[in-house]
């Protein structure tokens, strides 16, 4: 089900950069934010995971 979810958000995020001419950092890292939070992740490294998630 993970792999879904990842995969959506994906698609959505290159659909709406190419469609806005904008980072797709500037839309990845807060949905992910919002995600790791709903799996449960430590609070002190949500954040990070993010933004290396992104980067990657």
């Amino acid at each position: 089900m993970e792999i879904l979810i990842y995969l959506l958000l994906g698609a959505c995020t290159g659909l709406l950069a190419g469609m806005f001419g904008i980072g797709g950092g500037s839309i990845l890292v807060p949905s992910l934010i919002f995600i790791f939070y709903g799996m449960d992740f430590e609070s002190s490294i949500i954040v990070l995971m993010a933004i290396g998630t992104s980067l990657a």
